[in-house]
């Protein structure tokens, strides 16, 4: 049980950078919805790198018409959401605390791991592909 409490903390303090990133300006009145949609943003493309691994999506997938492909997104974007809400929530998330220095180390940490996500995504691709 102590392995899924941290990686709980692990998710809420990414929640807890997108949230100080979008607490200001135009985004303050919807940081919390913001970070969360920026945080499944990032876990999407671990999911479709694995949907497109798997060959359940992608060029050579067993589901063929793109319409198809496109509902399975929009299906897991629905569940995950509200599973996502209810296990990350706000309240939970603001009783982040971090300093300075830790946010900082935290947001070239979130900004490497969107960077490597990509990187993971477009390399599944290609070597599908082939």
């Amino acid at each position: 049980m102590g392995l899924l409490k941290n990686i709980k903390i692990l998710f809420l303090k990414f929640l807890f950078l997108f949230y100080t990133y979008y607490n200001k300006g135009s985004t303050k009145s919807i940081a919390y919805f913001s970070a969360l949609i920026a945080l499944m943003m990032v876990l999407f493309l671990n999911i479709f790198s694995l949907l497109i691994h798997f060959d359940v999506i992608g060029r050579n997938s067993i589901i063929a018409p793109m319409s198809i492909k496109y509902l399975i997104g929009f299906i897991i974007f629905m569940f995950l959401f509200p599973v996502m809400k209810s296990i990350f929530r706000e309240r939970d998330m603001l009783k982040i605390k971090m300093s300075k220095f830790e946010m900082k180390v935290g947001y070239i940490v979130v900004v490497m791991y969107i960077i490597l996500s990509v990187l993971l995504l477009i390399y599944t691709i290609q070597n599908k592909n082939r």
